[in-house]
């Protein structure tokens, strides 16, 4: 089954590699925490001033969460909505490839932009505040250490926009709901950066809540717990599943397949 789906992931890759609109749209999403981050580093100065350079960690664990959805947003409506749409789809499905191979071939697919997109906006976020002092000198080993929460954050993403793109019917209402999807998330990251103790005692049972409470205190402290976070990585292993296994008993319907 593997091999049928990275054959559908690389020719999904090779065709969105080409799109530079897409990719363009995702770069500004990436990039837009990490410069406005800079731009107040630039304000407050370099070291900040306390309050300042405190809110920092906040603002970046929040815009961590938005590339964690963006890096791979355009593609995914595109995978299955935008090819219903152009009526490529139904061909696709007549190949001797099972429709559940299909979703996870092109989940295969928008994961790489997820994780790429997550992993450059965690660089350059790493740098703008190494550069304003606002991290320890430990907050490096503790973002390695968070990183099977962050990977499989971008794997839920990327396995929960297949979904979405999979129950819309065309491109435009797929680009709907995966856009009020970047507010929502963004929304839940701003409410668990201002109000943790929301979250205590049962964050890392929780995707997008834990990875937002992980990256703040890790960029903030360089602290972190390592049994919880192991936890959360399983936790949201666990949605990304349900979302394709979900995705793909809904390919079985003809009402998804025709966008009836």
């Amino acid at each position: 089954m593997l091999r049928n789906s990275w054959i559908v992931a690389r020719k999904e890759l090779l065709d969105h590699l080409r799109d530079g609109r897409a990719l363009a749209s995702a770069a500004l999403y990436i990039l837009m925490g990490p410069l406005v981050v800079w731009l107040v580093v630039f304000a407050i100065g370099s070291g900040g001033n306390g309050a300042g350079a405190r809110i920092l960690p906040v603002m970046a664990s929040v815009f961590a969460l938005v590339a964690a959805f963006s890096g791979s947003m355009s593609m995914a409506m595109d995978m299955i909505a935008g090819e219903r749409e152009r009526r490529s789809l139904l061909p696709l499905l007549m190949n001797s490839v099972s429709r559940f191979e299909i979703i996870v071939g092109k989940w295969l697919a928008a994961s790489v932009f997820a994780v790429g997109g997550l992993l450059v906006n965690v660089l350059a976020f790493g740098a703008v505040l190494a550069f304003a002092a606002a991290t320890p000198s430990t907050a490096a080993s503790s973002l390695l250490l968070m990183a099977p929460a962050l990977v499989t954050l971008a794997l839920a993403a990327a396995a929960l926009q297949i979904l979405i793109s999979t129950l819309c019917r065309n491109l435009k209402e797929a680009n709907t709901y995966l856009s009020m999807m970047i507010f929502v998330v963004m929304g839940v990251g701003m409410w668990f950066a201002f109000r943790p103790q929301s979250a205590a005692g049962w964050w890392y049972l929780a995707p997008i809540a834990g990875q937002q409470f992980l990256l703040q205190r890790g960029l903030a402290t360089g602290e972190l717990p390592v049994l919880e976070s192991l936890i959360l990585a399983a936790t949201t292993a666990a949605s990304a599943v349900l979302a394709l296994v979900y995705a793909g008993r809904s390919m079985r319907r003809d009402a998804i397949v025709y966008g009836n």
